[in-house]
């Protein structure tokens, strides 16, 4: 029996995220996304992290400011990792029906006569230029794609988590109370909203590969590299404190400290408008508290006020998190072990 490797500190510094049948695993330098194709194989994509310089550098490494940035690269790298697994999922399909094509064509070839050949090689060759310049126009497509989709992910989210709460708030109280009805309204939306996803089927496949994601992190923090198996990894919980879930529901609970110091009777708008100037504190609030939690969670008293805090978000992972079977177990650890190399 392999002995344990449990490994502390940076080497702990990589986390994930579900996409469409796979799992993005990210260290410091790099992220990979590993994808379970319809045909079985497991397909990859690996880049590299550009170095932050300069002013970006310096701002990255203040604390209660970092957070906003980590946010913002989690999110933009999130979009990149479910773009590759809808093209993988897409591309392989589109691939398959290609191959009769050919097949088809090919048979068909086969009965023309020889003259034919050069004409057909030039059809071929203004196919090639025409999908070649197709291929760069979805390229370019796809940037504007993400950037919109962008943009309407934050109008929504702050429709649904921030407007919507303080506006229904203000209907049923205008004393000291309002900013916790405030914040009981906003947890009690994102719980209904997680619940209400979650019994879509595709949601449900995406949760288990969110509870593969976490199962083989657990492996690697308690045997290490070399001990990272879906055996080892299948026997792992599948809850995770560094989770984004858990983020999710902390930034809940510091708005609602937070928005106590911001007066109602600046009118709405302008309330409303000073909650969503807060933001990156909230954020950055949050990932600093997040971040104390592996090194302060064995200590007392402190580790039992961290529980409280964390406590809420760890148990959203119940819905936000299912339990994987080895092949998607499979698809997880290869992420992990190929941004670890």
């Amino acid at each position: 029996m392999q002995k344990k490797n449990k490994i502390s500190g940076d080497e702990l510094a990589v986390g994930g995220q579900a996409v469409l049948e796979g799992v993005m695993m990210r260290a410091k330098d790099k992220y990979v996304v590993s994808v379970r194709s319809p045909s079985g194989e497991i397909k990859e994509l690996i880049k590299k992290v550009d170095p932050k310089k300069g002013m970006n550098k310096t701002l990255r490494n203040i604390p209660f400011v970092r957070g906003i940035f980590v946010l913002f690269d989690s999110m933009k790298i999130g979009f990149k990792a479910l773009d590759f697994s809808s093209d993988v999922l897409i591309d392989e399909d589109e691939s398959s029906d290609d191959t009769k094509l050919k097949q088809k064509e090919n048979t068909e070839k086969s009965k023309t006569k020889s003259s034919s050949k050069k004409a057909d090689l030039k059809k071929s060759h203004k196919q090639k230029e025409g999908k070649e310049h197709k291929s760069n126009n979805e390229t370019k497509g796809m940037g504007v794609f993400v950037i919109i989709t962008f943009i309407l992910s934050m109008v929504f989210a702050i429709f649904l988590f921030k407007f919507i709460p303080y506006w229904t708030s203000g209907l049923i109280s205008n004393s000291g109370s309002r900013v916790w009805i405030e914040g009981i309204i906003k947890a009690s939306i994102f719980i209904g909203y997680l619940l209400l996803i979650s019994l879509n089927k595709d949601v449900k496949r995406v949760f288990m590969y969110h509870g593969a994601e976490h199962k083989s992190i657990h492996c690697y923090e308690k045997y290490g590299l070399n001990g990272l198996t879906v055996k080892r990894a299948l026997k792992q919980s599948r809850i995770h404190k560094r989770c984004g879930t858990t983020f999710l529901f902390l930034t809940i609970f510091i708005s609602i400290v937070v928005y106590a110091f911001i007066p109602f009777n600046y009118g709405f708008w302008i309330s409303f408008s000073l909650r969503l100037l807060f933001l990156p504190l909230i954020a950055g609030i949050s990932f600093e508290i997040l971040k104390l939690v592996p090194k302060l969670s064995n200590k007392n008293p402190i580790k039992w006020v961290l529980f409280v805090i964390e406590y809420p978000g760890l148990l959203m992972q119940n819905i936000t998190t299912k339990e994987p079977n080895a092949e998607q177990l499979e698809v997880a650890i290869n992420s992990l072990k190929r941004v670890l190399e």
